[in-house]
């Protein structure tokens, strides 16, 4: 956990070159908002490819307007979560793709803790805690005793909220 002003957080990815999730939330009341919002940044190679700041209510703030008021809200608590540098991350994925090709292995790419969780329905969190890169939608639908139907809606919102990301393995071998 950091302690700094977003320049500065910054700057530190860029010189160790990191790949992954800047995240912090900012409390209801800190710029006269009664609501928490969800700050996070993707970063790749050092580079922000994403700044997104998401209300409770789900209205978002995104790229420069919302870097300007992290600027303007000075130190906030940082928390970074890193991702393997060879992964594809799933910030360059169209979250509006297709899920169903021919075999789609959803895979986390963000840890996500506990507390954070307990707002998501059930089956988010469990098809969540199943997309490890090892089992199919199909099977993934199977363990939860559902159709790959009902929980592509599902791993699209998580794909989309950039949590997850869909890879293509080929079983052929």
């Amino acid at each position: 956990m950091y302690s700094l002003d977003i320049d500065t957080m910054i700057q530190i990815m860029q010189e160790h070159r990191q790949t992954g999730l800047l995240h912090t939330n900012i409390p209801p009341r800190t710029t006269g908002v009664h609501e928490t919002r969800r700050v996070e940044i993707f970063i790749e190679s050092g580079a922000v490819k994403a700044c997104v700041i998401t209300s409770e209510n789900g209205r978002k703030v995104e790229g420069e307007q919302a870097y300007q008021a992290l600027v303007r809200l000075g130190r906030l608590r940082w928390t970074f979560t890193p991702q393997m540098q060879s992964s594809k991350p799933s910030w360059l994925v169209p979250s509006d793709a297709p899920i169903t090709t021919s075999l789609p292995f959803p895979r986390r790419i963000v840890n996500v803790e506990q507390h954070q969780m307990r707002s998501w329905p059930r089956l988010y969190r469990l098809v969540f805690a199943l997309a490890d890169g090892t089992k199919s939608v199909e099977k993934i639908a199977t363990m939860l005793s559902t159709t790959s139907g009902a929980i592509e809606p599902i791993l699209r919102d998580l794909r989309k909220k950039q949590l997850i990301i869909i890879e293509q393995k080929d079983t052929s071998e």
